[in-house]
């Protein structure tokens, strides 16, 4: 499985959104600061390879909710190092948490 990358605004967030999926993954420092190359995946189709690149500890992430968002979805967070993670739901879409952990690593597992 492979998503498409946005890269939000000079590098400082990326974000992968999947076809077919009601949730996205993205990601940043956990600073705020930018990340430059991030740059060289805007409007790339990406794969588990990219995120591992960035989160290499994906597979044991200790996630936790988020406070509720805007877009009154769910989301989840984890840290990587100097990365945070964010698992969330699109607009108006609550996902079970196992569940959308489920489907980030069975993503992370495709080539």
């Amino acid at each position: 499985m492979k998503g498409e990358a946005m890269i939000i605004p000079v590098g400082t967030l990326f974000r992968i959104e999947f076809f077919g999926k009601d949730w996205y993954l993205s990601f940043r420092h956990a600073d705020g600061s930018s990340c430059m190359d991030f740059e060289d995946y805007d409007g790339e189709q990406v794969g588990p390879e990219v995120v591992a690149k960035f989160i290499p500890n994906y597979a044991s992430l200790e996630w936790k909710e988020s406070k509720k968002n805007f877009q009154n979805s769910s989301e989840y967070h984890a840290i990587d190092g100097k990365f945070r993670i964010n698992l969330v739901g699109k607009p108006g879409k609550q996902i079970d948490k196992e569940i959308l952990i489920q489907e980030f690593l069975e993503f992370m597992g495709s080539e």
